[in-house]
């Protein structure tokens, strides 16, 4: 048996594996600061819990005013303190999208690269 060596077909496959490393880093980063954040709400959950106090949910994605808030370039925390937390969120290669009362809500996408508002949509009204 004898393999015949194709540089084009090699150098293909050697930037096919290294997009998808770089991928595979990215999604392992949102992963760590998606276990960060709920392991940061089952605490206080927890802890409200402990002393019989209610959650409070944050934002409010609901009024217009809370859509009209939001910049290029705000961080998910600051998002989620404006808007509360996402009802869907998908990810993709390029943008990580958080949807509220999907599929006809608002949405706001996030660059994977940077973690921060690129665009958003505001909910029909």
């Amino acid at each position: 048996m004898f393999f015949i060596a194709v540089p084009g077909h090699a150098r293909a496959q050697q930037a096919k594996i290294e997009e998808l490393d770089r991928r595979v880093e990215k999604l392992e980063q949102l992963v760590g600061q998606l276990q960060r954040r709920v392991a940061d709400l089952e605490s206080q959950v927890q802890g409200r819990q402990e002393r019989k106090q209610p959650v409070a949910a944050k934002g409010n994605w609901r009024q217009i005013g809370s859509w009209r808030s939001l910049r290029r370039g705000m961080t998910m925390e600051q998002v989620t303190d404006l808007l509360g937390e996402p009802g869907k969120v998908d990810a993709g290669s390029t943008f990580i999208f958080w949807y509220w009362g999907y599929p006809s809500g608002g949405s706001v996408h996030f660059d994977t690269d940077t973690n921060r508002v690129a665009g958003w949509d505001e909910p029909p009204r």
